[in-house]
């Protein structure tokens, strides 16, 4: 028998033996809960000679609460066991090797994976994909020709893929990376626009259409919308980018477009937790340090990001900015285990996947190698890693983490099955 068939065998028989063993537990607990109902109500007391009152048998009322319990803990792990996409994703995870399970945490783009500006053509990637099986492409400007070439070049990618790849673009209103130049998407007022006309229906049209629009060529990610409250006015990094410097207003806006684009079937990634416009400075220059307290963000910034979750957005994308009088030590939200565990995960209780920033920003490249920041990113919590200047020296990184127990497989699987759900959801995994 073949190594292949071998394998074929055992994952059938692991999935078989896991069927029958969720079943007969079922059949367990629901004749327990039976005879124990039959026990109760033949039992349960007896008539008083002297006040004709049912004397309560408590053992037995406790026995049939807890097999209740049992009952209904029961159901909830067979609907967790027959989840179609979990299945699919704990199927494709179980089949992975670390190796894989690296390169599924990064996010990279075309350019960087040839070494050239302008890659256009998929027979460029295919050897660089097979060697660096990663988990999803971005594209930019310089990648897009016209309608005809973006889509062989997505079809060609996604082909070559053995796990298929998320492939996003920044859609966002005004600012869409050169689709509208070649008539991909429509071209659109920025976002401020929206917010200054309080036009909720306009922005969850652009959402839709954009959405259907990047879907038709192939993506199946759009990093969009933002959601920084423009607090500082001279904020450059941002600027018309934002809906408002409203969080209400903000926030608004955020729910509808994303509602938008998921009418589309195309996932969303918002960005920037917890906010990119609150300082003057831009991470594409340097550190950014912003003054802020925990108070202060929950009153603003943090409002349409808690939207954005209540929205079901797909991804979060965390910024680089530093917030002292939170995070100790100099660290950017990115790679901070408070911004991401305490506050994302905890306080605002979001399950999706989490994405860093750019790590080519030089408020990452001028405190960090490559492989420092991925290794920090992946022990504070992110499940993605977008664009490190030097992707084989994250990816040594990584490993290297594992290998010296500085980060545990068990981590990694996490992000993951996290990642390879996601890519289910959008029926990405094969059935």
């Amino acid at each position: 028998m073949s190594g292949e068939k071998k394998t074929k065998k055992r994952r059938f028989e692991k999935k078989t033996g896991r069927t029958v063993m969720v079943v007969l537990f079922s059949l367990i607990v629901a004749a327990v809960t039976v005879i124990v109902t039959l026990a109760l109500i033949s039992g349960i007391g007896s008539l008083s000679a002297t006040t004709g009152k049912v004397v309560a048998d408590e053992e037995k009322i406790r026995a049939y609460e807890e097999a209740l319990a049992a009952s209904e803990e029961t159901e909830e792990v067979t609907e967790e066991a027959e989840d179609p996409d979990l299945e699919k994703a704990q199927q494709v995870l179980d089949t992975m090797t670390l190796e894989e399970k690296i390169y599924q945490l990064f996010i990279t783009s075309p350019d960087q994976l040839t070494g050239r500006i302008g890659t256009e053509k998929p027979e460029e990637l295919t050897e660089k994909l097979e060697a660096a099986p990663v988990g999803g492409l971005i594209l930019y400007e310089a990648n897009v020709y016209s309608a005809e070439q973006v889509s062989a070049l997505l079809d060609g990618v996604q082909e070559t893929a053995k796990i298929p790849m998320l492939l996003g673009i920044d859609a966002e209103p005004g600012h869409d990376e050169g689709l509208s130049a070649f008539g991909i998407t429509d071209d659109s007022e920025p976002a401020a626009v929206f917010g200054d006309n309080q036009d909720l229906s306009g922005i969850k049209a652009f959402g839709t259409k954009a959405g259907a629009d990047i879907k038709k060529v192939g993506f199946n990610l759009s990093f969009a919308p933002v959601s920084d409250t423009l607090i500082d006015l001279g904020n450059t990094e941002i600027g018309n980018r934002s809906f408002s410097s409203d969080p209400m207003t903000v926030s608004s806006m955020v729910r509808e477009m994303i509602e938008g684009i998921h009418k589309s079937s195309v996932a969303t990634c918002t960005k920037h937790f917890p906010g990119l416009g609150s300082t003057s400075s831009d991470t594409d220059r340097g550190p950014v340090r912003c003054a802020r307290s925990m108070d202060e963000l929950r009153e603003a910034e943090l409002i349409p990001f808690r939207t954005a979750i209540e929205t079901e957005t797909d991804m979060m994308m965390v910024s680089h900015v530093q917030y002292p009088a939170i995070v100790e030590g100099g660290l950017p939200a990115s790679l901070s285990p408070i911004m991401i565990q305490e506050i994302l995960r905890g306080e605002l209780g979001y399950q999706g996947v989490i994405i860093t920033d750019s790590l080519r920003k030089r408020a990452i490249t001028n405190e960090y190698s490559s492989s420092e920041a991925s290794v920090l990113a992946i022990q504070a919590g992110c499940d993605m890693i977008l664009l490190p200047s030097d992707l084989e020296e994250a990816v040594n990184g990584i490993r290297a983490a594992i290998d010296s127990g500085d980060i545990r497989e068990d981590r990694i699987n996490e992000s993951v099955l996290r990642i390879l759900l996601l890519k289910a959801k959008y029926g990405l995994l094969p059935s």
